[in-house]
Order: structure tokens, then C-alpha cells, then sequence
């Protein structure tokens, strides 16, 4: 008897399906879109735009809640929490379904995400050294 249940479980057991949840919102952080199947991108979709719901508070519990939730990845949660202050929302774009199983794919993605620039460290230019050379012109005599 099902007896109120919800919710995909993937074939998983909890511990693993939140692995899976963390894992795919700390890719989908990281490079503002992945490809995955139909299922798990609506999946995602939920408990990303919970997260995103969490970081629009900014405050430090807030911070807190969300390295709990994504298991103290300290980069995802701040970059969660930067994406939380902009306006973005989440599309899921469906895809051709995968050769190997024929199963539905979709490409799901922030909208509105915008890389956060590295900061490139420029080489230090090495003093250049004034070398002289010494140059000995000749000098030809000319005959008439």
C-alpha cells in the first residue's frame, strides 16, 4: 500500500538520493547548466529553487541552513546565495532522448546566471636589463 508517499525515489535510498540532490545543484551552480534526464531535472528544479528561496534571506542563518542542506560546500553555498540576490529562475529545456536507453533527456539551466569572474593573476613583468653593446665600426679605406 503506498499510503501517502511522494515524490521520486530513483531506485535510492535517502542518503543517497540527497547525494544525488547536492551533487547535481553543486554542478548546476558551478557551471549554470547540466544535462541530465527529464525526471531528475524536475527533481532538481524543486530543490534548487528551495535553496535559491533560503539565500534571497541572506542573513548568516540562512548561510547556515544552506551549508547543512548542501553539506558544508562553503563555494556552492555562497554562490547559491549570490544567485538568490539576482532575479534568476530555472528552465528546464527538453532534449532528444539518449541513445543507449532511450531515456528523456532535458538540459536545465539558470537563467540570468552569470559566471562570477576569476580573478587572473597577471604575471609580474620582470625588470628588463639596458645592456650596452659595444659595437666596433671599421672603417675601410678607400683607394683612388
Amino acid at each position: 500500500m503506498r499510503k501517502k508517499l511522494f515524490g521520486k525515489n530513483f531506485s535510492r535510498s535517502r542518503k543517497a538520493r540527497l547525494a544525488m540532490y547536492r551533487s547535481l545543484a553543486r554542478a548546476l551552480t558551478l557551471n549554470g547548466k547540466i544535462d541530465t534526464t527529464l525526471e531528475k531535472a524536475k527533481v532538481l528544479k524543486v530543490y534548487f529553487e528551495k535553496q535559491l528561496t533560503v539565500a534571497k534571506r541572506g542573513t548568516v542563518a540562512a548561510r547556515r541552513k544552506l551549508y547543512a542542506n548542501l553539506g558544508n560546500a562553503r563555494e556552492v553555498a555562497d554562490e547559491i546565495v549570490r544567485l538568490g540576490q539576482l532575479a534568476v529562475y530555472l528552465k528546464v529545456i527538453p532534449l532528444p532522448s539518449r541513445k543507449g536507453d532511450a531515456a528523456k533527456m532535458a538540459r536545465i539551466e539558470v537563467a540570468g546566471w552569470v559566471a562570477k569572474e576569476e580573478k587572473k593573476k597577471e604575471p609580474k613583468e620582470k625588470p628588463t636589463k639596458k645592456v650596452k653593446i659595444k659595437v666596433k665600426e671599421k672603417t675601410k679605406k678607400v683607394t683612388k
